[in-house]
């Protein structure tokens, strides 16, 4: 009997308690009580199976998943409705269902019930899908009264069910295994016919598990029964003894009997559905449907359309309410959740969705990112909406706690259920993670790494949270805490200090300064000097005085930008320039590129100056579009053009308001950034003041510091000491107080020489000694022999820090070099029984500290029985700090000397190594002493003052601290669970340590005075010994997998390897084989952050036994055969390491399984987990994620200093060797300027060399030499760095030059190429047919020499492959491979020399040899144990990228699919945005050919996401590409055809496409033949005469450009029919038509794939020529041949062809189906399931 049709749409979505006519009208909140029995179920493996289907590349992904999961669920639900239950809620995998109970039917309701769950668990048991995963239930049943709560508005409407019933379903579950069913104890209670249940007690003896419920037939096995009694039998008394041993689910022998059975099998129906309802009805319904599914029913669609994998953002929210009693107060209470919830989420664009409540409170699904509100900000709105709901909510008295789970990935997003009853919901892994975040980080708004990472927010508005294991997620990656916060925290670059009084006897010298400063803002500022410079010894008061001028310049409307330097930016080359533009555009908080871009973008609107701002790709870090014209330019012009370009950037905001650089310590400013002040000095509106110290005979400057200082537009001040008078003025400062004796100023005045830091050093002294004392006027009486200070002298700073107010800027002070007098005063050092008084009375130390001080104003005391005079005070401020040093304890003096070798700042991690004999405790005490003492101060800067901490030092007299004074420490590092672990087991002892990681000299001249303690001989044996300390770090960063930036740089100065400088010997740490990686990090990040936890002269240990694996099966058919697996223990290759090798110095060895050898190499999996000797479980790859890279923060970091130190140790082949290391560094992180510098230097140095000279004069070693191998490394890393800058002509001399130096010289002449070639050849035979004598056979030096070779040659394939030198091309790629494989030492060079002979086999037609290669290279991926790494898999990744396109030219569109799916395992595995990019475009096109619609259009989509993400805008022209394919291909609209059309006309004047023109002649090629179709002839014209201009231009032949020739072909076809048409014979046009299918019949040789569509437009051809015989065979051969080669797009549009050419029964609106289409902007949902031959452009006929 056929069922009647639905009638209510609405009401398939909502349950039967929502229909009743009592919930209509009633105002919200209400509830309902009633008595009822609850199903809640839990489904296993629908996770799995969305992503298994979403990345199955034989599968049609979407379509089969929600089929499958309909199916499953529909059946669920059939057996509920059949059973009049009522499906309340589907959550994701979970749903639960209710049957009312009343109490005359309790007994028949337990029993439908039961019935009805072991119906569910018959039928939908291991429930079999397509793709290997079964699908399970979990049942639990409760019964008891039930509270049903109504909220809402009048927009959105929920219904949420609460009771101890919910609960007691919910615990039910949970004692659940897939497959059971298990009932609470209450419904066992009531449960009627105990005896014909066949059941099992759970362990808590409560809970019970049904296995079957009836009467046994005849036909049942007794013995059967009898066993399963047994069971039973067993599993109870097990449970009453407390035995938990789990007892194997016994299957029901017997189905379920009886009359209701049969009726509840058969099905009762919804009747509400059958029903038209009214119009109150329906206003009331729609309140509890989402608008996504309000749009498809009001359109009347097919709710199918809705289900996608779609890029969401999911937000779980938990909320506990404080228990209360009155059902009003609960309702409201969730009333007033949902109103704070919805009005949020809808601001923010987000759609609530569901709401729970179970034992753990309420739970409200919020989605961002749906259909109809998608927007590029998901992230940031989920995240900023969430923040601002948890602080609302936490705001509520009733509230105990919220908790929120922010995740992003993608899920399946769509109606799930049956028929009759359904609802939209999201399943997937990062649903199930946002649910398990919620419950695991109670109280806070913690989010994935994929929401932190897109989200774009500044870094230091998350917190990282402790890993915690999570039920059902692995890898969970790092976890975050949102924070928010203010713009105003973000970190910034070293600034110069504040200081809170002002400035003393310094009138004249600023009066100079502000004459110029005035001149400079008048309307004619020819004349005022651009560059002031102030020089004078160290401690003169520099610091001050560009406090003071900052300040004038404030007063005067002048952008004040202040940057202090240290000796480290000396060597880190355009690190001044990089800075102050970073602080001039406001960008100082950026982490990624992206956020730079926009800043930049933001800030540049002049589109001229937009086109040049590629030329600050290296300098900031960024990614903008090359412009064409600088690629032609030799580095000499491209400097000029990019000084000039700084130049415009600067006047564009000086003209809006006068800008002053304010540069401290200006001596140490880098030599390349000097010519960057000499174009300052002719800008207008600018001005700059140094502060400097005079250069030295020893310390010269370079030859444009010498310009700069020349130059007539700077201004020199000399600044010398301060007059006697200022005396007393300078020490009420110093001790901020009110009266000083005239006894201490007349000392001050005779022995300071008017240098300020000595009077600061003096009066420190005598204050710490309690020489001198600060008290109270109120508690000392008047004395006559005090002298005051000038009012205006201490008269505080307007809103300094000191007087409570705002500082003078948002920057805030992270480096003191030059102290003229205190940044903050030190309040007056008391006596120790003075102090002992205070801190017993009272427990509040820092507030009666405060109040003690506050009391009255302070004066300065000489100490009874202290004669100031007669106090041995030493003449000069050195021999002062010399005497202070001698006073500390020998530990201390140690600590602070060996500190100073270090430079001003320097980390504790460090100072830990190179101390001798170090006790990290006694240490940290140390480093707590001179903190106190102001020797050391806390480096970190207070980006957060959330983060603060305060260390309050305690002094106990019993412990003799009897000379150290009471104070406050501050300390802005963020503490780790080390230092937490580590000052708890110090709390039991009185002594004080710090936890401060990062640290400074209060003073330079405390650090020059130490420094100069150590005799040279041991001052270059504690560099040398920080050096060895700092090449521990010199690798690649964690999250990168670590190894060396020169792939076997280390390995190569390793002790016990072939050496490439012969000198001193000293063992270098060794690191492994690695490929290059890129990335950005955070400026607040501390060097001290990314060492590894044990770095020290000890050795480090691992676990013994540790065997990582790396399983990669590959296969032919999808099936894994023969896994043999190779395993390389740790602990043999631990013995080759070195004593200072790092962890990510040691790339972890993994081992690959294997499969068999099949002529399809495709499918990739990954299965990277080891066990450790404790027995845990890691993941290797967990720590991989490029996204979190950190290698320029090592670059920046670590390599200036180790060469500063190799330098300061005179040791010249290493500091040759870590120049080009920095080079190869700056290379990998694409900081090209700052690699080219490294490498001059190191050229410079080696050009010395070579004259006889010693670079360093203190080398002692008299033969020092630079073999050929570091001679080319320095000319192959140069042309790389040139030809990351697409300055490929200008760096294929440098690869030359190497590969001549290295014993392999290239020739220009053609001929002797092919001679080298033929020689080449008949070398990789060999190698093919002998490989065991050949691959591999080279020594160890030839090997790195080989390895060398083929990275040169890689870029020599590239330069020529673009140029279209095909032959020198293929020379450089058989070269490549021939040293590869002959050296088999590096992974990643043999795989990309694999990758470029496969692309040559395709330019020379042989597919075959092709294949044999990528066999190859797979093969040897599967066999090289040895030495394959993490890193190393994104090299796999770019082989099946490689593969993906190469099958395809080749029409294994399967195979190119398979290929395809493999590299974008590996790219989302890893977060490798870059594969991803590339391999989306040419596998959502190998899916189109394959008509596998639904997959391509989702890969497109995950394109789009990407692209915008990265905001690439040659990925988004690639997107756009997809777009048009669909449109002109298979007829419907991924955008509709007006954007599509928009964009690509967008496109021509789009600066990103104009080197790599690809993109844009494709859209061309698309839109010239999109009119032609159309018949809009003349625009078609138009696009064909571009896409003409361009595609000569084109050297290159790539698949890409043969479509593009193609869809030109078909323009040029239709217009022959136009001509036709109107009468005319066409003989030009057709004339033209055949030049290009001759020409194209060459090319298709490169790329079979396109034969299919050569035929069908020859067949058109004859067609227009009337030969309808010939043109009928050729069709038919086309049909034939796209079937063999799975080209489905091209069998059904020839077969449409077919049939609207020769089929007279054919239907005249054929040849207007696909034109409709596309007008209509067809939906690919509706396209879906149309017939794939009727939606085919039909090709005219005259």
């Amino acid at each position: 009997m056929q069922q009647p049709q639905v009638q209510n749409q609405l009401a398939t979505h909502v349950p039967d308690l929502v229909l009743a006519p009592s919930t209509m009208d009633r105002q919200l909140p209400f509830s309902q009580r009633l008595e009822g029995m609850l199903m809640f179920a839990d489904i296993s493996g629908f996770t799995a199976l969305c992503e298994k289907y979403s990345l199955n590349s034989r599968s049609n992904g979407t379509d089969k998943l929600s089929k499958t999961l309909n199916d499953y669920l529909g059946a669920i639900v059939e057996n509920i409705i059949g059973s009049e239950g009522d499906v309340l809620k589907f959550a994701g995998d979970a749903f639960i269902a209710l049957w009312k109970v009343k109490r005359d039917t309790l007994d028949n309701t337990i029993i439908r019930v039961v019935k009805c769950a072991l119906r569910i668990q018959e039928k939908c048991d291991n429930w079999n899908t397509d793709v290997g995963v079964r699908l399970k239930v979990k049942i639990g049943l409760s019964i008891g009264p039930l509270q049903v709560t109504y909220i809402g508005n009048d927009e959105c409407q929920q219904v949420a069910l609460s009771s101890t019933a919910v609960d007691d379903a919910n615990k039910a579950e949970k004692f659940a295994q897939p497959g059971d069913i298990i009932l609470s104890p209450k419904v066992w209670a009531y449960a009627p016919d105990h005896d014909l249940c066949h059941i099992e007690k759970m362990s808590d003896g409560k809970h019970i598990r049904v296995i079957s419920y009836g009467l046994p037939t005849p036909d049942d096995d007794i013995l059967g029964l009898v066993k399963q009694h047994e069971l039973q039998a067993n599993a109870v008394s097990g449970a009453l003894l407390g035995i938990t041993t789990p007892v194997k689910r016994v299957q029901s022998p017997r189905k379920v009997y009886g009359k209701e059975a049969k009726i509840d099998e058969k099905g009762r129906l919804r009747q509400a559905i059958f029903r038209p309802p009214s119009k109150r009805e329906k206003a009331v319904l729609r309140k509890y449907v989402i608008q996504p599914v309000l749009k498809k029913i009001e359109d009347g669609q097919p709710l199918e359309y809705l289900s996608e994998m779609r890029q969401v953002s999911v937000v779980f929210i938990n909320i506990i309410f404080v228990q209360t009693k009155e059902v009003e107060d609960t309702n409201n209470n969730l009333q007033h959740a949902f109103d704070v919830i919805f009005s949020n989420c809808k601001q923010f664009r987000g759609c609530l969705n569901k709401v729970f409540m179970f034992d753990k409170g309420c739970t409200f699904l919020v989605i961002y990112g749906l259909p109809g509100d998608k927007h590029e900000e998901d992230c940031a709105h989920a995240l900023k909406s969430s923040h601002v709901i948890l602080d609302q909510l936490k705001a509520t008295p009733l509230i105990s706690q919220v908790s929120i789970g922010v995740t992003t990935g993608s899920s399946f997003c769509g109606v799930v259920g049956h028929k009759h009853r359904h609802e939209y919901t999201v399943i997937g892994r990062k649903v199930n993670m946002a649910a398990r975040l919620m419950m695991h980080y109670p109280d806070k708004l913690s989010c994935d790494s994929e929401t932190f990472h897109h989200s774009k927010q500044p870094r230091h508005f998350f917190r990282e949270l402790p890993h915690k294991e999570m039920k059902g997620v692995r890898n969970s990656g790092t976890i975050h805490e949102y924070v928010e916060g203010s713009e105003n925290n973000m970190p910034v670059p070293l600034t110069v200090p504040e200081f809170e009084f002002p400035i003393l006897g310094r009138e004249r010298e600023l009066e100079e300064f502000v004459t110029q400063l005035r001149l400079m803002r008048a309307p004619s500022n020819e004349s005022y000097k651009n560059i002031v410079i102030y020089d004078g010894e160290s401690g003169i008061g520099k610091t001050r005085m560009l406090d003071a001028i900052i300040i004038e310049a404030m007063r005067e409307n002048v952008r004040s930008l202040p940057l202090a330097l240290t000796i480290n930016d000396h060597n880190t080359p355009y690190y001044t320039v990089r800075v102050l533009v970073l602080m001039l555009l406001e960008m100082e908080g950026c982490q990624s590129h992206l956020e730079r871009e926009h800043v930049l973008l933001e800030h540049i609107q002049n589109e001229v100056i937009r086109d040049d701002l590629c030329l600050l790709n290296d300098l900031l870090m960024i990614k903008m579009p090359s412009n064409p014209r600088f690629l032609m330019m030799d580095r000499v012009r491209l400097i000029t053009e990019f000084r000039a370009l700084l130049m415009k950037i600067v006047r564009q905001f000086s003209k809006k308001q006068p800008i002053l650089f304010a540069i401290d310590d200006a001596h140490y400013i880098d030599k390349e950034s000097w010519d960057f002040f000499t174009d300052l000095s002719k800008t207008p509106y600018v001005m700059c003041v140094l502060s400097m110290r005079p250069f030295t005979n020893e310390n010269q400057p370079t030859a444009s510091a010498k310009a700069v200082l020349a130059s007539d537009m700077v201004m020199k001040i000399r600044l010398r000491g301060l007059k006697s008078e200022q005396m007393a003025s300078l020490a009420c400062q110093l001790l901020d107080v009110e009266r000083v004796p005239i006894e201490l100023v007349k000392l001050l005045k005779e022995r300071s020489h008017g240098v300020p830091s000595w009077c600061e050093q003096l009066t420190r002294e005598m204050l710490s000694e309690g020489h001198i004392q600060v008290v109270s006027q109120s508690s000392s009486s008047k004395e006559a022999n005090h002298i005051s200070a000038s009012i205006e002298a201490i008269q505080k700073r307007k809103g300094s820090v000191g007087s409570g107010g705002y500082s003078r800027s948002r920057r805030g002070s992270l480096d003191v070099k030059d102290s003229g007098s205190l940044k903050v005063p030190v309040l007056g050092t008391q006596l120790l029984e003075r102090l002992t008084n205070i801190m017993e009375s009272t427990n509040d130390d820092d507030d009666m500290f405060d109040d003690e001080f506050n009391v009255g104003g302070m004066i300065c005391i000489i100490t009874p029985g202290v004669v100031l005079s007669k106090l041995p005070v030493p003449d000069s401020m050195k021999g002062m700090l010399m005497a202070r040093i001698d006073r500390m304890k020998p530990s201390e003096q140690m600590v602070v000397k060996c500190a100073a070798i270090l430079g001003v700042t320097f980390t504790r991690k460090m100072l830990e190594v190179i101390v001798p004999n170090c006790n990290t405790r006694k240490l940290r005490r140390s480093l707590q002493t001179l903190m106190q003492t102001r020797v050391f101060e806390c480096a970190t800067p207070p980006s957060d003052a959330t983060q603060t901490r305060r260390l309050s030092v305690k002094i106990s007299s019993q412990q003799g601290y009897s000379n150290r004074m009471k104070g406050q420490i501050e300390c802005f590092c963020r503490g780790t669970d080390d230092d937490a672990t580590e000052d708890w087991e110090e709390s039991f002892q009185c002594l004080p340590i710090t936890s401060c990681r990062f640290l400074r000299f209060c003073s330079t001249l405390m650090q020059e005075t130490a420094y100069g303690l150590f005799l040279t001989n041991q001052r270059k044996t504690l560099h040398e010994q920080s050096a060895i300390f700092l090449e521990s770090q010199a690798h690649k960063c964690k999250h990168c997998g670590g190894g060396d930036f020169i792939p076997g740089h280390h390995s190569e100065t390793a002790s016990g390897s072939t050496t490439i400088i012969k000198g001193h010997k000293a063992n270098f740490s060794t690191t492994s084989v690695a490929s290059s990686r890129r990335g950005a990090v955070s400026p607040q990040t501390s060097t001290d952050e990314i060492f590894t936890p044990e770095v020290s002269r000890r050795q480090i240990q691992k676990p013994p036994g540790t065997t990582p694996v790396l399983d990669i099966v590959i296969s032919s058919d999808g099936k894994v055969e023969n896994k043999k697996t190779v395993t390389i223990n740790e602990d043999a290759k631990e013995a080759e390491g070195h004593e200072n090798a790092s962890d990510f110095n040691q790339k972890r060895r993994m081992s690959l399984r294997k499969s068999s050898i099949a002529s399809q190499w495709s499918i990739i999996s990954i299965d990277d987990s080891f066990a450790d000797r404790m027995g845990n479980t890691e993941s290797i790859l967990d720590t991989i994620d490029m996204r979190e890279c950190e290698c320029p923060l090592i670059l920046n970091t670590v390599y200036p200093q180790l060469v500063r130190h190799w330098r300061a140790a005179a040791n010249t082949e290493k500091t040759i060797h870590f120049l080009v290391e920095a080079g190869s560094a700056a290379v990998t992180t694409e900081n090209n300027l700052q690699a080219l510098s490294y490498l001059n230097e190191a050229q410079e140095l080696i050009k010395t060399l070579d004259t006889g000279v010693k670079p360093l004069s203190d080398d002692v070693n008299e033969n020092i030499t630079v073999d050929r191998y570091e001679r080319a490394h320095v000319e192959s890393t140069t042309g790389q760095a040139i030809f990351q800058m697409r300055r490929y002509d200008d760096s294929k001399p440098h690869f030359l030059t190497a590969l001549r130096i290295l014993g392999n010289h290239q020739h220009h002449a053609k001929i002797l190429t092919w001679f080298k070639v033929m020689r080449e050849g008949i070398k990789q035979f060999a190698h093919k047919k002998f490989p065991n004598c050949f691959i591999g056979k080279a020594s160890s030096e030839m090997s790195n020499i080989y390895v060398e070779q083929a990275r040169c040659l890689s870029y020599l394939w590239q330069i020529y492959s673009k140029g279209n030198d095909k032959l020198r091309a293929l020379s450089s790629a058989l070269q490549q491979l021939n040293r590869a494989e002959s050296s088999d030492d590096d992974l990643h060079e043999l795989i990309t020399a694999y990758r470029s002979i496969m692309e040559c086999c395709q330019s020379y037609q042989w597919p075959r040899l092709g294949g044999t290669y990528e066999r190859m290279a797979i093969k040897r991926c599967v066999e090289s144990p040895s030495n394959f790494g993490p890193d190393d898999v994104v090299t796999v990744g770019y082989l099946y990228c490689t593969s993906s396109v190469v099958r395809l030219g080749n029409a294994r569109i399967q195979g190119s699919i398979d290929a395809g799916y493999s590299a974008l395992r590996i790219a989302k595995r890893l977060h490798e945005i870059d594969l991803e990019l590339a391999v989306l475009p040419t596998l959502a096109q190998a899916l189109l050919q394959a008509n596998r619609l639904t997959s391509c259009v989702e890969n497109l989509e995950a394109l789009q996401y990407a692209a915008e993400e990265e905001e690439n805008c040659v990925s988004v022209g690639w997107y756009f590409c997809g777009c048009m394919d669909l449109l002109l291909e298979a007829g419907f609209t991924l955008e509709d055809h007006n954007t599509c059309i928009d964009y690509c006309i967008r496109v021509m004047n789009e600066q990103a496409f104009s080197v790599d023109t690809t993109p844009r002649l494709y859209l061309q090629s698309c839109l010239a033949l999109w009119y032609s179709r159309k018949g809009e002839w003349v625009k078609s014209t138009r696009w064909m005469e571009l896409s003409d201009e361009l595609a000569a231009r084109h050297e290159r032949t790539t698949l890409v450009t043969v479509q593009s020739a193609f869809k030109m072909l078909e323009c040029r076809l239709l217009h022959v029919y136009r001509t036709l048409k109107d009468g005319d014979s066409g003989r030009d046009e057709k004339v033209q038509v055949d030049k290009m299918f001759s020409t194209l019949q060459s090319r298709v040789n490169f790329f079979p794939v396109l034969k299919p569509r050569l035929m069908h437009l020859r067949a058109y051809r004859l067609m227009l020529d009337n030969k309808q015989s010939n043109a009928r065979k050729l069709l038919n051969k086309c049909i034939e041949g796209s079937r063999q080669k799975g080209l489905s797009v091209e069998e059904h549009w020839a077969e449409h062809s077919s049939s609207y050419w020769f089929d007279p029964k054919c239907s005249k609106d054929l040849s207007t189906h696909w034109l409709q289409s596309v007008e209509k902007d067809l939906d690919w949902h509706a396209a879906r399931n149309l017939d794939a031959t009727m939606v085919k452009y039909s090709l005219p006929l005259p």
